[in-house]
Order: structure tokens, then sequence, then C-alpha cells
């Protein structure tokens, strides 16, 4: 699982090419000032690609690492260990207490200097905090607990499906 999240978060750092697609003169369309002015030039398909394959490859990188830090971060813990489970509670509060941050401070500081200063700073702080936090994610590689897989994770999918195609049916109570 922490090849999967390293891997995962080296895409999540694609931020850097959308902040250097807006640092670039090269990267952006001249501005125009009339809309649908036929004097206007538009975007170069070099310009696109690099704009989707940025978009394309920090999506992939969002769903595969958020998708997996909750429950590598419940790795941890030892479940059976009354205070490592107290831990685990104040661990996911802190965990989900941040990410709220996060989504306020994008919501409005971010929001406000883009609109202050220009779209690039925005794209710099976010590509800052995300090298920040993949170095200290990396930093502690060595006093991660690592807990083997039991069995295929395919079968324990398969065993949903099945379970929930045979209580399609059921009444609720």
């Amino acid at each position: 699982m922490l090849v999967l999240q390293v891997a995962f978060s080296c895409f999540y750092a694609e931020v850097i090419v959308l902040t250097i697609s807006t640092a670039l003169p090269t990267l952006q369309p001249p501005k125009c000032t009339i809309v649908d002015s036929p004097t206007c030039i538009s975007v170069t398909a070099t310009q696109l690609i690099v704009l989707y394959i940025a978009f394309y490859l920090t999506a992939l990188g969002i769903s595969g690492l958020k998708s997996s830090v909750s429950g590598f971060g419940s790795d941890q813990f030892d479940d059976t260990d009354e205070q490592e489970k107290n831990q685990m509670t104040k661990f996911f509060s802190w965990f989900f207490f941040f990410i709220n941050i996060g989504s306020l401070m994008a919501v409005t500081v971010l929001v406000y200097i883009q609109g202050n200063l220009g779209r690039q700073w925005g794209y710099r702080i976010c590509a800052c905090a995300i090298v920040i936090s993949h170095v200290l994610f990396l930093s502690g590689i060595v006093k991660y607990q690592y807990k083997k897989l039991v069995g295929s994770s395919l079968t324990h999918i398969t065993v949903v499906f099945v379970a929930t195609e045979r209580k399609k049916g059921v009444e609720l109570p």
C-alpha cells in the first residue's frame, strides 16, 4: 500500500505542472479584451495538452491517495490495545479537522490570493504545500507499521457484491 501511496502522491504533485503553466507565458494564450473577437488568438494544441495532462494526473493522484490514506493511517494502530484504539480516534479527529481546515483555506484564503495577486500565486502555494507534505510523508517511512494482507482484496470485494445481490429482495426491518 505504501508504494501506491508514494506513486499516487507523485501524480498529485503534478499541480506543479499547473503552476508552471500559469507562470510561463508560452503555456498560456494571450489575453483577449473582447470576447469572441476575430483578433483573439486561441489556445494552441501544446497549451491544451499540458493543461489536460496536469488535470488528469492531478485527478489520478487525488483518487489514489485519498482513497488509501485513511486506511494506511488506521494500519498504524492496534485495534486490540485500548490505548492505541484511543490514539486512533484522536488521529482521525485531527485528520478530518485538518482536511476541513484545508478546504476552508482553499475556498477563502486561496481564492482571495488568486483574485488579488494572480492565479499563479494560488497554484504556487498549493504546489509548495504538496511538496512539503510529500517530504513529511516520506520522512516517516522507516517508522510506519505495515500490516500484511490477509487474502486477496478482490475476494473481499466479490463477497460484498455477492451479498448485495443475494439481499436485493430482503425487506428492511
